[in-house]
């Protein structure tokens, strides 16, 4: 059981990864992942899958491959919220 959240949460990962190399990109893909949201509702997808993905890493408890998911999914979270906060403060109009 504790192999499927491993499973789930590298898909998690995979997803996000994804989402935020489309969006730096052509975003034909991102606006297949947010079902066709754009704007600050691109980000809010962003950041609920590197949540579930850190969320089902802490779930997976007895794994060898557990830190590892746990290290990478705190990571795109880390980055998702940094990109999000540089995206809604920093490029405000005056």
């Amino acid at each position: 059981m504790r192999n499927i959240f491993v499973a789930f949460s590298l898909i998690f990962i995979l997803i996000g990864a994804v989402l935020l190399g489309s969006m730096m990109n052509e975003r034909v893909i991102a606006s297949m992942l947010t079902f066709g949201s754009t704007g600050p509702m691109a980000f809010l997808f962003l950041i609920l899958y590197s949540a579930a993905a850190l969320i089902l890493a802490f779930l997976a408890k007895g794994t060898k491959y557990r830190p590892l998911v746990l290290t990478v999914s705190m990571t795109l979270l880390v980055v998702s919220l940094f990109i999000t906060f540089v995206g809604a403060f920093a490029f405000q109009n005056p």
